[in-house]
């Protein structure tokens, strides 16, 4: 289950019970990854817990989550939306520029801006190689393949592979 945070509610509702709930709100849809306002129905008030639990469905997919208030206080969801992506462990170990260019793609990703996820990856490729590999030059690809005959490659996969 997963605490909402109060923002994502767009309008507020009361029952018959006198008990609020939201009408709809707004977050990352954990069926079809999309930010979608979801609406609410099917309500039902458990008065002595001073709880009310309703269904809400996705406007762009129509999956269903649950959602429950409690003490109308604390708001929560089932399934959970997705969480963005984070930076790998041991991403502040990195050279400035390349854990910069590196958070800067995982930022355009998260965004959804596709194409700008491949440029901000390309450029953090040709960082991590400028980094390695210093003194060459030409194109990123030859530069790559240069890279298993200069550094030693299976160490840092494999540990990245953990």
């Amino acid at each position: 289950m997963h605490k909402l945070d109060e923002s994502a509610v767009t309008q507020w509702t009361s029952q018959a019970s006198g008990l609020r709930v939201p009408a709809s709100f707004t977050v990352t849809c954990p069926h079809c990854n999309e930010r979608a306002n979801f609406g609410t129905s099917d309500f039902n008030a458990e008065e002595p817990r001073n709880t009310i639990s309703a269904t809400a469905r996705c406007a762009a997919c129509q999956g269903a989550v649950f959602i429950w208030n409690v003490r109308e206080k604390d708001l929560y969801m089932d399934p959970p939306p997705p969480l963005p992506r984070q930076p790998i462990a041991g991403a502040e170990l990195m050279p400035d520029a390349i854990r910069r260019a590196y958070q800067d793609t995982i930022n355009v990703y998260n965004a959804k801006v596709w194409s700008a996820s491949a440029t901000m990856t390309r450029r953090t490729l040709e960082g991590i190689v400028n980094n390695l590999l210093p003194n060459e030059t030409g194109p990123l690809a030859q530069q790559i393949g240069r890279l298993a005959d200069t550094v030693d490659l299976q160490r840092p996969l494999i540990t990245l592979s953990h």
